[in-house]
Protein backbone atom coordinates (compact mmCIF):
# COMPACT_ATOMS: atom_id res chain seq x y z
CA UNK A 1 0.00 0.00 0.00
CA UNK A 2 1.18 3.47 -0.66
CA UNK A 3 2.88 5.25 2.35
CA UNK A 4 1.26 7.76 2.30
CA UNK A 5 -1.94 6.52 1.94
CA UNK A 6 -1.67 4.61 4.85
CA UNK A 7 -0.28 7.35 6.94
CA UNK A 8 -3.42 9.58 5.89
CA UNK A 9 -5.96 6.54 6.97
CA UNK A 10 -4.14 6.24 10.09
CA UNK A 11 -4.25 9.70 10.81
CA UNK A 12 -8.35 10.03 9.88
CA UNK A 13 -9.01 7.04 12.02
CA UNK A 14 -7.16 8.06 14.81
CA UNK A 15 -8.78 11.57 14.31
CA UNK A 16 -12.43 10.09 14.18
CA UNK A 17 -12.10 7.35 17.06
CA UNK A 18 -11.46 10.20 19.20
CA UNK A 19 -13.95 12.95 17.72
CA UNK A 20 -17.38 10.09 18.59
CA UNK A 21 -15.94 10.66 22.43
CA UNK A 22 -17.82 10.10 25.54
CA UNK A 23 -20.96 8.32 23.45
CA UNK A 24 -21.77 11.79 22.72
CA UNK A 25 -19.61 14.12 20.04
CA UNK A 26 -16.86 16.36 20.92
CA UNK A 27 -16.52 19.35 19.26
CA UNK A 28 -12.39 20.46 18.26
CA UNK A 29 -12.16 24.09 19.14
CA UNK A 30 -8.80 24.35 19.85
CA UNK A 31 -5.68 22.18 21.09
CA UNK A 32 -5.98 22.46 25.17
CA UNK A 33 -2.97 23.75 27.60
CA UNK A 34 -0.74 21.62 29.55
CA UNK A 35 -2.49 22.22 32.18
CA UNK A 36 -6.14 21.35 31.23
CA UNK A 37 -6.55 17.31 32.17
CA UNK A 38 -7.75 15.40 29.24
CA UNK A 39 -11.21 13.47 29.62
CA UNK A 40 -10.35 10.19 30.84
CA UNK A 41 -12.10 8.59 27.86
CA UNK A 42 -9.63 9.81 25.87
CA UNK A 43 -6.74 7.58 27.63
CA UNK A 44 -5.29 4.38 26.46
CA UNK A 45 -3.07 1.86 27.11
CA UNK A 46 -0.17 1.64 24.93
CA UNK A 47 -1.68 -2.39 24.07
CA UNK A 48 -4.78 -1.11 24.18
CA UNK A 49 -5.07 -1.13 20.19
CA UNK A 50 -5.69 -4.57 18.50
CA UNK A 51 -5.97 -5.48 14.84
CA UNK A 52 -8.98 -7.77 13.93
CA UNK A 53 -8.98 -9.97 10.93
CA UNK A 54 -12.46 -8.92 10.12
CA UNK A 55 -15.10 -6.55 11.83
CA UNK A 56 -17.22 -7.99 14.39
CA UNK A 57 -20.44 -10.22 14.06
CA UNK A 58 -22.02 -7.63 15.85
CA UNK A 59 -20.67 -4.48 13.74
CA UNK A 60 -23.69 -2.52 14.02
CA UNK A 61 -23.14 -1.02 10.62
CA UNK A 62 -22.54 -2.92 7.09
CA UNK A 63 -19.21 -3.50 5.31
CA UNK A 64 -19.40 -1.35 1.94
CA UNK A 65 -18.61 -4.03 -0.51
CA UNK A 66 -18.92 -2.33 -3.82
CA UNK A 67 -15.33 -2.54 -5.59
CA UNK A 68 -13.65 -2.53 -2.38
CA UNK A 69 -9.52 -2.95 -2.56
CA UNK A 70 -9.06 -3.60 1.36
CA UNK A 71 -10.58 -3.81 4.42
CA UNK A 72 -8.93 -3.41 7.89
CA UNK A 73 -10.62 -3.44 11.39
CA UNK A 74 -9.31 -2.67 14.88
CA UNK A 75 -10.58 -1.95 18.20
CA UNK A 76 -9.71 -0.46 21.61
CA UNK A 77 -10.71 0.68 25.41
CA UNK A 78 -9.96 3.22 27.42
CA UNK A 79 -9.06 3.63 30.43
CA UNK A 80 -12.71 4.82 31.51
CA UNK A 81 -14.29 1.72 29.62
CA UNK A 82 -15.12 3.20 26.41
CA UNK A 83 -14.75 0.76 23.66
CA UNK A 84 -14.19 1.75 20.46
CA UNK A 85 -13.90 -0.55 16.98
CA UNK A 86 -12.65 0.87 13.71
CA UNK A 87 -13.30 -0.57 10.22
CA UNK A 88 -10.89 1.13 7.21
CA UNK A 89 -12.18 0.77 3.61
CA UNK A 90 -10.39 1.42 0.69
CA UNK A 91 -12.84 1.13 -2.64
CA UNK A 92 -12.28 2.47 -6.13
CA UNK A 93 -16.09 4.35 -5.98
CA UNK A 94 -16.14 7.74 -5.71
CA UNK A 95 -16.47 9.29 -1.74
CA UNK A 96 -19.59 10.35 -2.60
CA UNK A 97 -21.55 7.14 -3.86
CA UNK A 98 -19.88 5.31 -0.77
CA UNK A 99 -21.22 8.58 1.87
CA UNK A 100 -24.90 7.99 -0.13
CA UNK A 101 -24.84 4.48 0.81
CA UNK A 102 -24.27 4.73 4.18
CA UNK A 103 -26.05 7.29 4.51
CA UNK A 104 -29.17 5.12 3.79
CA UNK A 105 -27.57 2.58 5.97
CA UNK A 106 -27.37 4.10 8.98
CA UNK A 107 -31.08 4.82 9.25
CA UNK A 108 -32.08 1.58 8.40
CA UNK A 109 -30.02 0.33 11.41
CA UNK A 110 -31.61 2.12 13.78
CA UNK A 111 -29.19 4.87 14.13
CA UNK A 112 -30.64 8.58 14.51
CA UNK A 113 -30.41 11.81 15.08
CA UNK A 114 -27.88 12.21 12.20
CA UNK A 115 -25.45 15.37 11.66
CA UNK A 116 -23.44 15.72 8.62
CA UNK A 117 -21.20 19.02 8.57
CA UNK A 118 -20.07 20.30 5.79
CA UNK A 119 -16.54 20.34 5.95
CA UNK A 120 -14.52 24.09 4.84
CA UNK A 121 -11.31 25.32 4.14
CA UNK A 122 -10.35 21.82 2.29
CA UNK A 123 -7.09 21.85 0.16
CA UNK A 124 -7.94 21.65 -3.98
CA UNK A 125 -9.22 18.23 -5.28
CA UNK A 126 -9.82 16.59 -1.72
CA UNK A 127 -13.06 15.19 -1.11
CA UNK A 128 -14.67 14.17 2.21
CA UNK A 129 -17.98 12.98 3.47
CA UNK A 130 -18.83 12.80 7.22
CA UNK A 131 -21.35 11.71 9.25
CA UNK A 132 -22.19 11.26 13.02
CA UNK A 133 -25.13 9.47 14.19
CA UNK A 134 -26.30 7.54 17.60
CA UNK A 135 -28.33 4.93 19.30
CA UNK A 136 -28.68 3.96 22.60
CA UNK A 137 -25.28 2.87 24.08
CA UNK A 138 -23.44 3.89 20.44
CA UNK A 139 -22.37 6.53 18.93
CA UNK A 140 -20.97 6.12 15.21
CA UNK A 141 -18.78 8.48 12.77
CA UNK A 142 -18.19 7.45 9.50
CA UNK A 143 -15.94 9.58 6.69
CA UNK A 144 -15.67 9.11 3.07
CA UNK A 145 -12.56 10.88 1.54
CA UNK A 146 -10.11 10.95 -1.79
CA UNK A 147 -6.72 12.87 -1.15
CA UNK A 148 -5.65 14.74 -4.42
CA UNK A 149 -3.59 12.43 -6.66
CA UNK A 150 -4.51 9.26 -4.78
CA UNK A 151 -6.98 6.71 -6.74
CA UNK A 152 -9.11 5.32 -3.71
CA UNK A 153 -11.57 6.35 -1.64
CA UNK A 154 -10.94 5.97 2.38
CA UNK A 155 -14.61 5.09 4.22
CA UNK A 156 -13.90 5.31 8.16
CA UNK A 157 -16.35 3.59 10.44
CA UNK A 158 -15.52 4.40 14.37
CA UNK A 159 -18.17 3.00 16.41
CA UNK A 160 -18.02 4.06 20.39
CA UNK A 161 -19.26 2.60 23.13
CA UNK A 162 -19.29 2.49 27.09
Amino acid sequence: MNPIMRNATISISIFLSFVAGNAGFAQLTKLPDQKTPQPKSQHYNKDSFKKLDQAPSNFPVPLYKSNVVSTDCQEATSLSGMHSIAAIIRTNDPPLTAFEWYQSEVRSEGFDDLKMPQPTGLPGGFEVYYLKARKPGQALVISCSRMPKLPQTVINITVTAK
